[in-house]
């Protein structure tokens, strides 16, 4: 798959990930804003989001970083919103494995869009990168973020203790892991 490709993945009609462009920092911005306090719950870097200069700085860092090959971190719209994000982050080619991470505002959740948005990236992963291993961190009481990797299919591996600071406190993470031999066909 050619670079370009990424820049747009089909999900279905309704949801699709692409890289952000310029028209997209008001309406991310705005979905930060309205979700602040929602998305501070696990997530350090909500708290720092608070201007549109922060939104166009996030979106060099993701070009960056896709064209450098090192992340692939695609902005979600549902029905032709911008709802969220799903990366593939710590992307290591030597070892062909990477971290996934995932957000969506709070207003999009419980429709399906991060199972299906999330699958649709790691079959990019997996196919395309030729990625062996994708791994998933999230707070031990994070359930929505844990439902989703499970409803992928990863495997819970164990509980890294206090691995994350949060807002002063340190968090046990939950470890979990999925291999290119258990993404099945029927996620392709």
């Amino acid at each position: 798959m050619e670079k370009s490709q990424l820049l747009h993945l089909i999900v279905h009609d309704a949801i699709e990930l692409r890289l952000p462009t310029a028209k997209d920092a008001v309406p991310f911005f705005a979905l930060i804003q309205r979700n602040r306090a929602y998305l501070r719950q696990y997530l350090n870097w909500a708290d720092g989001h608070k201007s549109i200069e922060e939104t166009y700085r996030f979106f060099r860092y993701v070009h960056e970083g896709f064209y450098d090959k090192r992340r692939y971190n695609p902005l979600i719209f549902y029905r032709g919103n911008v709802v969220g994000t799903v990366s593939l982050f710590d992307v290591d080619m030597l070892n062909d494995k990477a971290e996934i991470g995932y957000w969506l505002g709070e207003e999009y959740t419980g429709k399906g869009i991060m199972t299906q948005a999330a699958r649709r990236l790691l079959r990019f992963g997996f196919h395309n990168l030729r990625l062996n291993r994708v791994i998933l961190r999230a707070a031990v009481d994070n359930h929505p973020s844990i439902a989703v990797a499970e409803r992928l299919g990863f495997t819970f591996e164990g509980i890294l203790r206090q691995d994350k600071m949060l807002h002063g406190r340190y968090v046990d993470m939950a470890l979990y892991s999925l291999l290119a031999s258990e993404f099945t066909q029927s996620d392709s």
